[in-house]
């Protein structure tokens, strides 16, 4: 079978996206490689998007210009995420209580679940209608969390059934973002994450965080 090779203006925006961030993460990083590549996916940023009279091309377009945003300041200060350290458990698709989240937790982290507030797990479910629940393991910031993820969106919701723990939203690259230290977070990349403590309209103010996704459309 001939194989046919692919230049980097046939790839797709994810395909060229990924290439990027393996290049970032790789060893022998060059800048000037990459400053071609990212001018490809700007060029690309509309490529396969839903139609201008889709409610949800606003959405889809807004996260690309994030993730071309955060490329392009990553490129040009020679800054890699770390793409290593606290692993996530996705969880089986389907519908989850907050009471099946925790047993969860407990198993994976093997610790007991003391101190928990359930109520604010089932109020994202219920509310957000997340497509996915990850749980985090391992001994790092984000252990005994879950994170609620969407659908064609690199954000995600950061949530603890324990007390004590505040929500953290991340706007982008969530993987990557998780596996930095909460204050490296919020004092390095204050754009791209939001902690929401869970007093008064806490609910409210992560829908803001989210920028009013195209999934919560009414």
């Amino acid at each position: 079978m001939e194989v046919v090779a692919v230049t980097v203006e046939q790839m797709t925006f994810m395909a060229l996206r990924e290439r990027i961030d393996a290049a970032l993460d790789g060893p022998g990083f060059e800048r000037d490689a990459l400053r071609p590549l990212l001018r490809v996916l700007e060029w690309k940023i509309e490529e396969g998007l839903p139609p201008p009279t889709s409610a949800q091309r606003a959405d889809h377009l807004r996260t690309r210009q994030q993730v071309v945003s955060r490329l392009r300041w990553q490129i040009e200060n020679k800054v890699s995420l770390p793409r290593s350290g606290l692993p996530w458990v996705l969880l089986p698709s389907g519908t989850w209580s907050s009471s099946q989240l925790a047993a969860k937790l407990e198993s994976v982290t093997r610790r007991p679940m003391r101190y928990e507030d359930r109520e604010r797990l089932e109020r994202i479910i219920r509310e957000l209608r997340p497509d996915a629940c990850h749980i985090g393991v391992g001994r790092n910031n984000f252990e005994g969390y879950v994170a609620f993820t969407f659908r064609d969106s690199d954000m995600a919701i950061l949530d603890s059934p324990m007390v004590g723990n505040a929500v953290f939203v991340l706007k982008q690259d969530w993987q990557a973002l998780s596996r930095l230290t909460k204050r490296e977070l919020l004092d390095s990349y204050r754009e791209d994450v939001q902690r929401v403590v869970h007093v008064g309209a806490w609910l409210s103010r992560i829908k803001e965080a989210l920028g009013r996704p195209h999934w919560l459309a009414a």
